[in-house]
């Protein structure tokens, strides 16, 4: 059983956690979601996490099931989240 974190990238600002969790279960199980909100605006950034219990899948099988699929209208960008303070090559 994979247990992998995932950043989302390019939500439409309405989209609600229960949009997310719905949007992951054809991957694996959804267990935790993050929606990113501003500070000073109190309004969704269009950015996110969350943590997906693949089960008995790879723990990249979001990729083929869901990179490049809409969600609201707009196609999410997904990869995994890094640790704070770590940068990508």
């Amino acid at each position: 059983m994979a247990i992998v974190r995932l950043f989302l990238a390019n939500l439409d600002y309405k989209t609600t956690e229960g949009d997310i969790r719905e949007f992951f279960l054809e991957a694996g199980r959804p267990t935790v979601v993050n929606i990113i909100i501003d500070k000073k605006t109190n309004k969704p950034r269009g950015l996110g996490f969350v943590t997906l219990d693949t089960m008995d899948n790879p723990e990249d099988c979001w990729r083929d099931k869901l990179q490049g699929k809409s969600l609201k209208g707009r196609h999410i960008h997904i990869d995994f989240a890094l640790p704070r303070n770590t940068k990508r090559e």
